[in-house]
């Protein structure tokens, strides 16, 4: 009974994660976009600056990342391997992944189209994610919460 409460609680996670992974990922392109254009900062030093004190998934997904860089990535699913979330889905995963995988491959004005693109790719996954931890989340949480309540009256 108390199985079915926790089932919702651990629902709502997922979703949540989900959500706070992808609003990340829009704060880490908008962050490398303003210092590269601005400071135009090695890519290194800012992915490095930028998991001092974060905390949650997707720095956990950026520190296996920096872990595995200096022995070089031949593709995005070799990035893919050492990235990949189980609050993602496959898709989004590979998002992750290709992002990932194309910092620094390219010149200045490349890098910097390729940062803004990922930004609104992440800005619209924040926001369907952000709708679907709202009403999915909620539905789910609520959902077994009250078959648990359920299955307790039915046992009593």
């Amino acid at each position: 009974m108390a199985a079915s409460s926790y089932l919702g609680i651990g629902v709502k996670r997922i979703y949540r994660e989900r959500y706070r992974i992808f609003k990340e990922a829009e704060g880490f392109a908008t962050y490398l976009e303003r210092e590269v254009r601005h400071l135009k900062t090695p890519l290194v030093s800012l992915t490095e600056n930028y998991l001092t004190g974060g905390k949650g998934a997707f720095f956990e997904m950026l520190k296996r990342y920096i872990a595995k860089r200096e022995y070089g990535f031949s593709s995005s699913a070799d990035v893919l391997a050492v990235t990949k979330s189980r609050y993602l889905s496959g898709a989004d995963n590979i998002i992750i992944a290709d992002f990932l995988y194309g910092l620094g491959k390219g010149d200045l004005e490349t890098e910097l189209t390729n940062l803004l693109r990922y930004q609104a790719v992440f800005a619209e996954k924040t926001r369907k994610s952000e709708d679907d931890m709202k009403k999915n989340g909620e539905m789910y949480y609520k959902l077994f919460v009250l078959l648990g309540i359920a299955l307790m009256l039915l046992v009593v």
